[in-house]
Formats: C-alpha cells, structure tokens, sequence
C-alpha cells in the first residue's frame, strides 16, 4: 500500500496495480513503512503536508479521538480474530469493518458502527450516550453514593459463572428491597445504575468481576453491602464499598467495562486471549442496567452521540487505512484528521499486544 503526496499537499492511498491521481493530476508515489517514517516525510514535503479540507476545531478534535480509538480498535480486533475456536470470530471482523467508512453528508459526519464492547470506537459512543442520559439525574440526588461489590478472583473456566452467581445474588437482593418498599412506602427505595466490569491480572493469570453502582441512598446502599457478604461469605468486607459520589464517580462509572490495556504488568500490554475469555463470559448479558424505577432521557443517536453532527459543510467518503492512521479521502486523496500516534502509542500497537501475558509479568 503507498500514499501518494500531491502538489496540493494532500495524501492518497492506491494499490500496488492501480495509480491513483489527484484532481490536479499529479501522481508521486511515496511508501510508507513506519510511523516515524511517515512523520519525516510529512515534514519534508514541499510543499508540508497539510488538510486541505479545515474541520472546525472542535469537530477535528473529536475526530482525531475517533482515529486513535479506531487504531487501537483495529490493532486489537486483527489478533482476537486469530484466537482459535472463538465463538466471537465473526463479531471480531464485524469490529475490524466499524467505521472504516465516514460519509461526509448535509453537513455531518456519518458512519456505521458495530457495538461490541471491545471496539473502542463504539465505547465511546455508548459512554457519551450514557453520560447524557443518567448524568443530569445523578445530579439531582443529594445524598449519591459510588458502590463497589466484589468477589474473589477466578480462573477463566469459572468467570462465566462467577457472573451468573453475581447477577442472581444482586437480583434476589432488589427484589426483596422491592417487596419490602411495596409493604411500607416510608422505606427508602433501591434506585440506581449497576455496572459489571471485568478486569485481568496476567499477575496471578486470574479475573476479576466486580460491580460498581451509583446509588441514590447510602442508607440503602449499607444495606445492599450487608446483605452481599451476607450471601458471599468468601467476600472480603473492606472491598465491598461505599463511598460519596460526584460527577467523576459518575464518569467513571460510565467508561469501558473492561480495560483492554493490563494496568498490573510493568509494561503496558494488550493480552488478547484472556480479552477474549471475558467477552465470551458476557456474550449476550447486559452489562449496564438500571434498577428501581430509574428514568432517563431518550437515547441519542449513535453519531449525535459521536459529537459530529456540527455545520461541517463537506460532501465527501472517507476510508480508514491502519498504516496512515486516518481516514483518508476516496476522490482528493485528502487525510480527514492528520492524526498521528505518539511514540506510547505506535509501540502499543505495534509491540505490545500479545495473545498471552509474557514470562516477565509474573
């Protein structure tokens, strides 16, 4: 694959078997093999390198997240489709395809998306949508809490129905509040947002599933901590908490459901088979629902949500290509972000996704 670099200064990508021109229709071929190669020869264009279409700022901005999601996105979903015997294969390549296409169009950007939790680009969409719909009803409460509950870690085999214990223990819990609150309405009620997040440790090759709510009362919340360890026995007291919440818990509450990048090896790696056993663990199980009543504004368009819906004024398509890291103009050759990973970023990619955690994180 080459990019070609115009006198306009603009960049296009072409197969080996086929030239491409631009619009003025000038042709040099220059290939691209590294990152660092493509930023010393963006720099020594002449003319530089530089958008010819100018996004508004703030729409370019987002945009450039939206890249760097799609590059980690794509990186990641290209080894878990080598992950032998995943049921998840075909979602896995319906991710590697999420938004590789934007249409610029009546003056918004547009684009398809696949939803699975592992594409970091459609996380992104879903926390948006998530902030604007619970966030103006956190606010209004004035004795919120952020609530953690937890179990042991366990082994791959047993995450799956580690979950399903978890979910029936807290189902069981809301019900019985619910009874009880139907019986005498002076009590408090259980209302809030629960949240499952999974996380590994290539430490201990072990799993963590764990919930985190936001609670209207902490009063009932104490009573949903006790009534936990009162079905858990194995649970441990001191990381069943509860704790004031603010608009950063409630962020926070909203993000990812599981990190893709190991926050416990002392180098920051991506291990793709134990990525793989959580999503399989929580195939088909939601792992954001509201309880007790709960209600929220309408949700927002996945591209209203994406923040693009601003007065752009273009009427172009745009690909994704992975060695450019952008999405790059089917006719002019134009890049649309000029996005370009930094060097944490380029050895993530290119180095530090691995199928399994290496002999020295243990």
């Amino acid at each position: 694959m080459t990019l070609t670099a115009s006198g306009g200064g603009s960049f296009a990508v072409s197969s080996p078997s086929r030239k491409t021109q631009n619009r003025a229709g000038t042709s040099s071929y220059i290939s691209i093999t590294s990152f660092p190669q493509r930023i010393r020869e963006l720099q020594a264009a002449n003319p530089p390198v530089k958008l010819i279409q100018t996004l508004p700022s703030g729409v370019l901005e987002n945009v450039k997240k939206r890249a760097r999601a799609k590059y980690l996105t794509r990186a990641v979903v290209s080894k878990l489709v080598d992950v032998k015997g995943s049921p998840l294969h075909k979602a896995y390549w319906n991710s590697w395809h999420c938004s590789s296409i934007i249409y610029s169009h009546g003056g918004k950007l547009v684009s398809k998306y696949c939803k699975q939790r592992w594409c970091v680009v459609c996380s992104r969409v879903r926390t948006a949508q998530i902030i604007k719909q619970y966030l103006p009803v956190f606010r209004k409460w004035d004795d919120k809490v952020f609530v953690t509950l937890t179990l042991p870690n366990c082994s791959a085999q047993d995450l799956q129905s580690t979950i399903v214990r978890m979910k029936s223990a807290f189902d069981k819990i809301r019900k019985d509040l619910d009874n009880a609150y139907r019986r005498d309405k002076t009590r408090e009620r259980l209302v809030g947002l629960r949240k499952l997040e999974v996380t590994f440790n290539p430490d201990k090759e072990s799993y963590h599933p764990h919930f985190h709510l936001i609670m209207e009362s902490r009063a009932v919340a104490n009573t949903l901590r006790e009534r936990w360890l009162g079905i858990f026995q194995d649970a441990i007291w001191g990381a069943q908490r509860v704790q004031d919440a603010d608009d950063n818990s409630c962020l926070e509450l909203c993000k990812y459901f599981t990190k893709l990048i190991s926050s416990h090896s002392k180098t920051r790696e991506i291990h793709v088979e134990p990525l793989d056993a959580i999503f399989q663990a929580v195939s088909g199980q939601r792992t954001m629902q509201a309880f007790g009543g709960l209600r929220v504004e309408k949700e927002l368009s996945d591209d209203e949500a994406d923040v693009l819906a601003s007065d752009i004024g273009l009427d172009a398509v745009y690909e994704w290509h992975q060695v450019a890291a952008d999405w790059i103009n089917q006719e002019t050759g134009e890049l649309l972000t000029n996005y370009q990973p930094d060097t944490a970023m380029r050895q993530l990619v290119e180095r530090g996704i691995t199928m399994r955690p290496t002999a020295s994180t243990g």
